[in-house]
């Protein structure tokens, strides 16, 4: 997905997500609200994920279980 696309990029920005980290969207379409999950996992969009940094992403997103 684009920046181009997608509208909210400042939500994202704004929560200051680490590598490692989970940043949520909440969007709303008429009676409906779905939550968008964006997992962390490079400090730049050409890098590579390591395991590491999507497990700690992934651990963030099961909560507390």
């Amino acid at each position: 997905m684009r920046k181009r696309d997608f509208k909210d990029i400042d939500v994202l920005l704004n929560q200051r997500q680490k590598q490692g980290g989970l940043a949520v969207l909440e969007q709303e379409e008429e009676e409906n609200v779905r939550y968008i999950y964006y997992l962390v996992t490079k400090r730049v969009s050409n890098g590579k994920p390591t395991y590491d940094t999507l497990w700690s992403s992934l651990k963030k997103n099961a909560g507390p279980y």
